[in-house]
């Protein structure tokens, strides 16, 4: 029987599409993308929906993200 995939919800302005090819390539199989797109400039959020978790908020200050820094903090989940 096959894992469940990991929710994993972008609130993006220009890096989802980059981020997701990424995470895809990195986890294949195992996530559930979905992004949505936001009219406040620089916004960034990575959430996880069904905990409601938050993995990097450019807005709450982690800066601009990365594929690493979104994948160290999601090693701690």
């Amino acid at each position: 029987m096959e894992a469940p995939r990991l929710r994993v919800h972008i609130v993006f302005w220009t890096r989802f599409m980059q981020l997701r090819e990424f995470l895809e390539k990195r986890f294949p199989q195992k996530l559930e993308i979905t992004g949505e797109p936001v009219s406040i400039p620089n916004a960034f959020e990575v959430l996880l929906p069904d905990s409601g978790q938050v993995l990097h908020s450019k807005q709450n200050g982690d800066g601009a993200p990365t594929p690493g820094s979104v994948l160290s903090t999601a090693a701690d989940v």
